[in-house]
């Protein structure tokens, strides 16, 4: 198999619709289509702590706009290797894996990546995180019944994270209007969906980041270990 090529410094992008040797389990999972600075801010301090622990930092782009996702990240996080690639080298590798626990973090625009997700939920990615926008509340419900009708148990190994970008309360209607199109339509309780970057100064920001880095790769390695027994992060 073909390496992937190397750019500047350490961060690496495999060629378009190229397989991606995965020599590490991948921690984290990006895909963005319009990636904000909250998201990019967000995902660095994922990254960030998944280097310290030794862990691969695995970052997904979708064709529509790599090089801001790109760009935004090397600013936030210049210092960490990571392997950045498009959903179908993604959807192939994880073809290749089926049944094999990966363990991770997907992030998500609003309806980015949906394709990607029944294969990434069964494989045991934990979290799933959306921009706030106005069609968050449809994307997610979208993305949520594709997993559920692709694999009704995959659904339970899976949380939801709403990343505000100006209206906080604007975030907490998307989180209900989700939970309740989850409970009528599909069935499903959705209890552990969060809200992040409430705190409207940085430092505040900061330290929810880091909180929930931390309950995040926790939820990760229980995913990793045994997607049956996930308990709600």
């Amino acid at each position: 198999m073909t390496a992937p090529r190397r750019t500047s410094g350490e961060r690496r992008r495999a060629p378009r619709g190229q397989a991606i040797p995965l020599q590490q389990t991948p921690t984290v999972v990006v895909a963005g289509g319009r990636p904000s600075p909250h998201l990019a801010e967000l995902t660095a301090e994922l990254a960030r702590a998944c280097a310290q622990q030794g862990r691969a930092a695995w970052l997904m782009d979708l064709p529509h706009a790599p090089a801001r996702a790109s760009a935004l990240l090397a600013r936030r996080a210049p210092d960490l290797p990571c392997w950045v690639s498009d959903g179908s080298a993604w959807s192939a590798q994880l073809d290749a894996r089926r049944g094999g626990a990966v363990g991770g973090v997907l992030l998500v625009g609003a309806g980015a990546g949906t394709a990607a997700v029944p294969a990434l939920a069964q494989a045991g990615v934990g979290l799933v995180v959306l921009e706030q926008r106005p069609q968050a509340v449809r994307s997610a419900y979208a993305l949520l019944k594709r997993v559920v009708l692709a694999d009704p148990t995959a659904a339970e190994r899976l949380a939801f994270l709403v990343v505000p970008a100006h209206r906080p309360a604007k975030a907490k209607q998307i989180v209900a209007g989700l939970r309740d199109m989850a409970r009528r339509f599909l069935a499903v309780e959705l209890d552990d969906l969060e809200i992040a970057g409430i705190g409207a100064g940085d430092a505040e920001r900061a330290l929810g980041l880091r909180l929930l880095t931390r309950r995040v790769l926790a939820r990760c390695a229980r995913v990793a270990v045994s997607p049956s027994e996930v308990a709600v992060a």
